[in-house]
């Protein structure tokens, strides 16, 4: 999340440490980023690449510094007054592979992503209207906020659709920022209208969502095999040692009982199970996936009915 560096503090060095959050830096004077104080954003895919931009003035400015030598050297400089028009920066962050950055600004009512190499444009994240806060998780998810629509999460390289969206009133100038864990999404409302600032816990901010099925004959016979496939899906791969657990209700087990725990298809999502049912009546499965660090949890049942 960028941070603003005062007066006094950008006097006193001319070079920056990136990986020390108490360093402050002076730009060059010949920088464009002059009526304010600039703020600052890096990725750790190149942590000597410094991102400064200033806010507040149409059009926006942003310019970008290598920082490898121990000084600041500029690389590319750029105010934008067209193709894409930005003006009244609130907030940037560079994207998780230092390929782009994305860019929250009153006009225009999107987020726009611009390349880091040469500040061209790349596309947006859409919005209604006044974005002001993004915020890049380490695995390359985007947050995206707008004082006047939902926080959306975008999966890395993603520009649509979100795949999650929280109602978030009153959202505040760069007031999103990734937890620790990546999952939950931190946001700040309230300032505006004399009302006290909030902090705002958004679960599962960084997690896709999974579809969990089972397919089953709707009839069998007692004393026969009977086969259960299932398949577990999600926009993105499972781990290879990713399992069902899958349990077993019928008439001698109302509460349920384990019938075992299936490892799935790294290529497919799909397991399957057989048993040799001893009674009639009807038998329910369920299925249930718990989750893990990048996917949610899915639970499933399906139901046979055994004859004779």
């Amino acid at each position: 999340m960028p941070s603003a560096l005062g007066e006094e503090q950008r006097q006193d060095q001319d070079v920056v440490d990136v990986g020390d959050a108490e360093q402050a830096v002076r730009l060059p004077d010949d920088a464009q980023v002059r009526y304010y104080d600039p703020a600052l954003a890096s990725s750790p895919a190149d942590p000597n690449v410094l991102v400064a931009g200033e806010g507040g003035v149409s059009p926006a400015t942003l310019a970008v510094y290598d920082t490898a030598a121990g000084g600041l050297q500029k690389r590319t400089e750029r105010s934008f007054s067209s193709s894409p028009s930005i003006s009244y920066l609130n907030d940037f962050a560079v994207t998780a592979d230092g390929q782009n950055i994305v860019v929250a600004a009153n006009n225009p009512s999107d987020h726009q992503i611009v390349r880091l190499s040469d500040l061209s444009s790349n596309g947006y994240h859409s919005s209604w209207q006044f974005p002001n806060a993004v915020a890049v998780a380490a695995d390359g998810t985007v947050a995206t906020g707008a004082d006047g629509d939902f926080v959306k999460t975008y999966r890395p390289g993603s520009t649509w659709p979100a795949f999650r969206e929280y109602a978030v009133n009153d959202l505040q100038r760069d007031g999103l920022a990734w937890a620790p864990d990546e999952n939950r999404l931190f946001a700040i409302t309230g300032f505006s209208y004399g009302s006290a600032p909030t902090l705002h816990v958004l679960p599962d901010a960084g997690k896709l969502d999974t579809t969990l099925s089972l397919q089953a004959p709707a009839t069998s016979h007692k004393g026969k095999d009977l086969t259960v496939t299932g398949q577990l899906w999600a926009a993105e791969p499972f781990p290879a040692s990713t399992t069902v657990e899958v349990t077993r209700t019928d008439a001698e087990h109302p509460t349920g009982t384990p019938v075992g725990t299936f490892l799935i298809s790294t290529a497919t999502g799909e397991f399957t199970f057989a048993e040799r049912p001893r009674e009639t009546g009807d038998i329910t499965y369920t299925a249930t996936y718990k989750g893990d660090g990048q996917h949610m949890p899915a639970t499933t049942q399906t139901t046979v009915t055994i004859t004779k």
